[in-house]
């Protein structure tokens, strides 16, 4: 089974959905699986579900929510610890430093650009902070976060205006309407320079086996110019 918010692989389509945010526990217990995985940032989703499925029998372990690259290594060799594919699991864990060795390596002597991630814009605008999982993929690939505070917090529009990045990135193309068509945000450099840019919001906030790929999608929408050759 899985969530109703699961699209990769695309095989997933083809399997029980059980919920999003909240869980049908009735029918995970009718499915008898030998493991549920939880994850740590939809835990209010499942209640009491937890003590519920242990009465049935049915084991769950609780994905950490991840905030840098180490913990999602952790993550992934636990899951495959407990599923008996611990082995496989090394390996997605070395192919994954293997691809980001080589995106560092290719940003090295770049000019650091300052970048504004928004996670919201309509009204309120919300980004991404200090601490956070797609702060640690910025700071890996020599991008400065115009952002200074921790987690997500949000900004007014004259605090947002005084911003002023070289970029701005999203992940929801709704977002890039909003602030374009903000005529309060005509002025910011970004915004002026065609520099409001969108990148797939899955690879780069699901902290998974497809790390590497989201942290290159970060890389060509920022640096594009070394992904020219």
């Amino acid at each position: 089974g899985v969530n109703d918010t699961d699209n990769y692989p695309p095989e997933v389509q083809s399997i029980q959905k059980i919920g999003g945010l909240e869980y049908n526990l009735e029918m995970i217990i009718s499915l008898q699986p030998d493991l549920v995985l939880a994850h740590e940032s939809g835990m209010y989703g499942l209640g009491d579900g937890v003590e519920q499925l242990e009465a049935a029998g049915i084991p769950v372990f609780v994905v950490k929510n991840a905030v840098n690259f180490e913990e999602t290594y952790e993550t992934i060799e636990q899951i495959g610890q407990l599923t008996g594919r611990l082995a496989e699991a090394k390996k997605v864990n070395e192919n994954i430093q293997t691809k980001l060795a080589a995106l560092q390596e290719k940003v090295k002597d770049v000019e650091p650009k300052t970048v504004f991630v928004v996670v919201g814009a309509d009204p309120q605008i919300y980004a991404v902070g200090k601490g956070t999982y797609m702060d640690e993929m910025l700071n890996f690939l020599n991008i400065k976060n115009e952002v200074t505070q921790s987690g997500w917090p949000e900004y007014s529009a004259e605090d947002f205006v005084a911003s002023d990045a070289d970029i701005i990135l999203t992940t929801y193309e709704s977002d890039i309407e909003a602030i374009k068509g903000n005529p309060l945000f005509a002025t910011m450099k970004a915004v002026q320079s065609n520099q409001l840019l969108l990148v797939d919001g899955d690879t780069t906030s699901r902290q998974g086996p497809r790390l590497a790929e989201g942290v290159e999608n970060i890389a060509k929408a920022v640096y594009p110019e070394l992904f020219n050759e």
